[in-house]
């Protein structure tokens, strides 16, 4: 199973394989095979993720702008404080 956009799936192709010990040759897990289609999904679901809680942090962050400030300089500082950290 995949873990793809908070729920569990099977994957496209319904594949599984093997993972090994490589000392030992003993299988130790049998997972999912993700297919390409999997994995945009998984990306498209983490952006989405990700980006529903860029807007919740800006929303809850107050910055004062002045009168005569570059609006769009405010606004682009702002947000690469915000991220700065989040990796």
């Amino acid at each position: 199973m995949l873990f793809i956009a908070g729920q569990w799936r099977q994957a496209q192709n319904k594949t599984q394989f093997s993972v090994q010990n490589p000392s030992t040759g003993e299988t130790i897990a049998t997972v999912a095979d993700a297919s390409p289609l999997d994995t945009e999904q998984a990306i498209d679901g983490r952006t989405q993720s990700y980006l529903h809680g860029v807007q919740k942090q800006l929303l809850n962050a107050p910055f004062i702008v002045f009168d005569h400030a570059d609006i769009q300089l405010a606004v682009s500082s702002a947000l690469s404080c915000k991220l700065r950290n989040t990796g």
